[in-house]
C-alpha cells in the first residue's frame, strides 16, 4: 500500500509541474491536495477489504482445524474400534448346583471377541462401553428354581424366577443393559442350594458390545 501512495504522489507533482505554466499556484495545490484525499480515502477502504478478508481466513482455518480434529477422531475411533458378540446354550442339565454357582453353557455358537469362556461360564469385557445381556432359563415339572445375573460375582444385576407344575415346564428371561469396564465380568448364577437348570439348548445367555468408550483416545 506504501508503494501505491508514493507512485500516486510522484504522478501528482509530476501533474503539478507540467500546469504550472497554465494554472495558477493555489488552484493547483488545492487540486493536488483534494487528489491526495481521495487516494487516502480509498486506500483505506482497501485496508478495510483486507482487514475483511484476513478476519474471513481466519475463521476459514479455525473451521478447517475443526474438521480435521473431527475426521482424526473419527479415524482412530474405526481404527480402534472392537466387535463383541456372544451367543452361547446349556446342552447339558446342570443338577445340584450349589447356591450362587457359576452356571456353564457349554454349547458356543458366537463368540465375537473371545469375551465368553465356556469352562468358567463367565463373560469377560474386553473392551470398556454399553453392553446388552440377554438370559432365558428353563426349569423342569415340579422344579422351583431362581437365577441371577452377576457383575464380578458378587453385584446383583438381575433377578429370574422358574416355577414349573406338576407335568409341565417353565421358562423365564431377563435382559439387562449395563456399563462396564475392562475386564468386568458377568455370569449367571442359581441363587440357591441343590439348584437346577435344562439343557438341550432351552437355556441361553447371549450379550454385545452396543457402544464402545473411546473417551481414552486422544484426538
Amino acid at each position: 500500500m506504501s508503494e501505491y501512495l508514493f507512485v500516486s504522489i510522484i504522478s501528482l507533482v509530476l501533474a503539478f509541474h507540467f500546469a504550472a505554466g497554465s494554472a495558477e499556484d493555489g488552484t493547483l495545490l488545492e487540486h493536488v491536495v483534494e487528489r491526495l484525499n481521495q487516494k487516502d480515502t480509498e486506500i483505506d477502504m482497501l485496508m478495510d477489504r483486507v482487514r475483511g478478508m484476513e478476519q474471513e481466513l481466519t475463521g476459514l482455518r479455525a473451521q478447517c482445524s475443526g474438521k480435521g480434529g473431527q475426521q482424526k477422531r473419527d479415524y482412530q475411533k474405526r481404527a480402534n474400534e472392537n466387535n463383541v458378540a456372544f451367543y452361547v446354550e446349556m446342552w447339558n442339565f446342570t443338577v445340584h448346583a450349589q447356591a450362587h454357582q457359576n452356571l456353564i453353557f457349554d454349547r458356543v455358537t458366537t463368540n465375537i471377541g473371545t469375551g465368553y469362556d465356556s469352562k468358567s461360564g463367565i463373560f469377560e469385557a474386553p473392551v470398556p462401553g454399553v453392553y446388552v445381556f440377554s438370559v432365558t432359563m428353563m426349569a423342569d415339572p415340579s422344579h422351583y428354581d431362581r437365577y441371577q445375573i452377576m457383575k464380578n460375582g458378587s453385584e446383583l444385576l438381575g433377578n429370574m424366577l422358574a416355577h414349573a407344575p406338576t407335568n409341565a415346564y417353565d421358562t423365564t428371561a431377563q435382559t439387562i443393559v449395563v456399563v462396564l469396564q475392562a475386564g468386568d465380568q458377568i455370569s449367571v448364577q442359581h441363587s440357591d442350594p441343590d439348584g437346577f437348570a435344562h439343557g438341550h439348548l432351552y437355556s441361553t445367555f447371549a450379550g454385545f458390545l452396543q457402544q464402545e468408550d473411546y473417551s481414552t483416545i486422544v484426538g
